[in-house]
């Protein structure tokens, strides 16, 4: 991987969800000089072996961590120097001083999750959010191994269950099937994650046949018998072919009873009367079949933002028939199975707001004004980045307080992203794009722009110009 291509630097700024205040930031100008000066130091951080020469106000303000050991009666409370007991592997814990004093810090690829884990374990709140922002942003495709094995060394385990949930949405289109550099824990996890997509179920047991083989080159890392009996009851052996089952009988670490169990669920299913689909949909509705004889979820196809308003987005996607055709506005054509719904109408027709063209559309003057975007009854999607483009040919009545909102019955709806006092749609049609860092396995059917306090005018007025939207797309087909 071209670590080069990566945004390798950012520097702190309030973040859309929260107002984070930035411990670095106390004074305007910061406390660098004293950091590099050490003058008035009252305190000497000793970790792996290195001394700084630190200010206890700094700390403390900065940290909550630092903040209990020197308010609170502890046995550092009074030390002049304090040992750190904590493995700087990624030797970051400079940059994390530095951003304590100054409010700036370098954040690459290989020090996201580093530095995420130990704003994480000195509880600097602020930093946590923008490491954690920088790793969403860039927890892509590409990146996700590479970010995975940092998180499983650095012990972050949200960001590692978002790793593998990650690569499980997406094993269908992994064309390398060797995930032998996975420690056999996390490999487990993968492999039984309820979210494993693939269009063949023989893929998961050549998958499986391929990481024992590597693992068992290494006697260190060799599998123990239970820990193979435990990866192949994760295959699903009924959806397998004739040929396939001929294959698999044939391979010494497959149970001759689990080939017998998947042979009599095909029976079960070639002699009950209502076919295969209904009943699978009876068995699935009232819980009463072990997951291993369900079909696995569908495929779902990922879209990656790269700028606003491009053509990775998933409604340019849907108006170009899966990028078939021409664009064509899909909430205007009906074969699109899409549409947009208003709270009211002031000016403008709301369905150019996912025309791709600059258009002025907003509603009344009414408190928690609303936009509702239908993906239609074969489609859902689990958002993960959205674009928005304000809706009039001047710089007044902003977007600045509102909800992205997720449903699938328009009656129960989670808040995907929160924002207050944002001013980042700020002139005429501008645009912006923000990530959603609350992590969702949940897809949505329905989503929806909640303004929930006053524009950038004091008025209520939601304008809106424009929309796109990222992340998985489900498109829902029938049982085979």
């Amino acid at each position: 991987m071209n670590l080069a291509k990566i945004p390798n630097k950012i520097y702190p700024k309030p973040l859309h969800e929260t107002e984070p205040i930035l411990g670095g930031l106390i004074f305007k100008k910061g406390f660098r000089k004293w950091l590099e000066s050490g003058d008035f130091s009252d305190v000497t951080i000793v970790l792996n072996g290195n001394k700084y020469k630190l200010h206890k106000i700094v700390l403390s303000y900065s940290s909550e961590f630092f903040s209990k050991m020197f308010t609170v009666k502890t046995k550092e409370k009074d030390l002049k120097t304090i040992v750190i007991n904590f493995d700087d592997k990624a030797n970051v814990f400079p940059d994390i001083v530095g951003y304590m004093y100054d409010g700036n810090i370098n954040i690459t690829l290989e020090t996201a999750v580093p530095i995420l884990a130990m704003a994480d374990q000195f509880l600097i709140n602020d930093l946590k959010q923008i490491a954690s922002s920088y790793v969403l942003r860039n927890l892509k495709k590409d990146h996700v191994r590479e970010i995975l094995l940092r998180s499983i060394e650095f012990k972050t385990e949200d960001l590692t269950n978002r790793c593998i949930f990650l690569l499980a949405k997406n094993f269908w289109l992994n064309k390398n099937q060797d995930y032998s550099y996975l420690p056999y824990q996390y490999f487990y996890k993968l492999i039984h994650h309820e979210s494993l997509a693939v269009k063949e179920e023989f893929v998961v047991f050549n998958t499986i046949c391929l990481y024992i083989e590597k693992k068992c080159v290494n006697k260190k890392e060799a599998l123990s018998n239970e820990q193979i009996k435990k990866l192949m009851k994760s295959v699903r052996f009924s959806f397998l072919n004739f040929e396939q089952l001929k294959i698999v009988q044939k391979n010494v670490h497959v149970a001759q009873s689990l080939i017998v169990e998947a042979l009599l669920t095909r029976l079960e299913f070639f002699e009950n009367p209502k076919g295969y689909e209904q009943v699978i949909q009876e068995k699935t509705l009232n819980n009463k079949y072990p997951q291993k004889f369900l079909p696995r979820p569908i495929c779902g196809i990922s879209f990656e933002y790269e700028n606003d308003f491009d053509k990775n987005g998933i409604i340019y996607y849907i108006g170009t028939d899966g990028l078939k055709n021409p664009f064509s506005n899909p909430s205007k054509n009906q074969k699109c199975n899409f549409s947009v719904k208003v709270s009211s109408i002031m000016r403008g027709d709301p369905f150019d707001v996912t025309a791709r063209k600059m258009n002025e559309f907003w509603t009344r003057d009414v408190p928690a004004s609303w936009v509702l975007f239908d993906f239609g009854t074969k489609r859902t999607i689990i958002p993960n980045y959205y674009t928005l483009r304000h809706g009039g040919n001047y710089r007044a009545d902003s977007l600045r307080n509102w909800d992205l909102q997720g449903s699938n019955d328009c009656q129960n709806w989670t808040v995907l992203s929160k924002h207050r006092s944002d001013n980042s749609l700020n002139g005429k049609f501008a645009t912006f794009s923000w990530p959603i860092n609350k992590h969702q396995d949940t897809d949505f059917r329905y989503l929806r722009l909640l303004q929930s306090g006053y524009n950038s005018s004091h008025h209520n007025f939601l304008a809106l110009g424009g929309v796109e939207f990222y992340g998985e797309l489900y498109e829902i087909v029938n049982f085979l």
